[in-house]
Formats: structure tokens, sequence, C-alpha cells
């Protein structure tokens, strides 16, 4: 029964087959642009002052290294803290975040 079914399909598509073409490839064609939307600046700019606001004082450097796109490794040599500190501390700021748009009004 597969063996029929697929002898009817490919009868039935073989037209289709026959008068498909390959495209050109296009070298000269330009990649899509990467950069960031108004509204993805928007909510990462929003989404940075509410971590800013719930931070700690002592902690904006490596928040802002974080930003930066550091990675825990690199804000621990830079600030002299533990990477298991980096990580306690970008945690505990991304929880209060989420409790602060939790609570607040849509």
């Amino acid at each position: 029964m597969t063996r029929n079914r697929f002898i009817d399909r490919l009868r039935k598509h073989r037209q289709s087959l026959r008068r498909e073409i390959t495209l050109p490839q296009r070298h000269d064609a330009l990649p899509a642009d990467r950069c960031p939307r108004v509204s993805e600046n928007f909510y990462a700019n929003e989404l940075w002052h509410q971590m800013v606001e719930v931070c700690p004082v002592e902690h904006y450097e490596l928040l802002a290294l974080k930003r930066q796109g550091a990675s825990i490794a690199e804000i621990a040599e830079r600030t002299n803290l533990h990477e298991g500190s980096v990580r306690r501390i970008l945690y505990d700021v991304a929880r209060r975040v989420a409790r602060l748009r939790k609570h607040a009004p849509s």
C-alpha cells in the first residue's frame, strides 16, 4: 500500500517537478540587518532602569559589565568577587525585577 501511495504521489506531482527550476545564487544580496528594533531598545532600556532601581549601589559596576556582555568569569576577575557571588548577585537582581514586574500595574 505504501509503495502504491508513493507512486500515486509521484505521478500527481511529476508535472510540478518538471517545471521547477533552481534560482540563481546571488552573491551580491545583502544579509538581513541585525540592528535592534526601536521596541527592542525601548524594552532593554526599561529593563536596565528597573535593574538599577532594585540593585544596591555597590553592584552597579557588576551590572554595567554584564550589560557590556562580559562573562561571569570576566566580571568576577574585574570586581575581585567569586564567580558564585557574581551569579548570586545577578540572580538576586533578576528575582527582584521579576517581583517588581509582577506587582506593577498593567
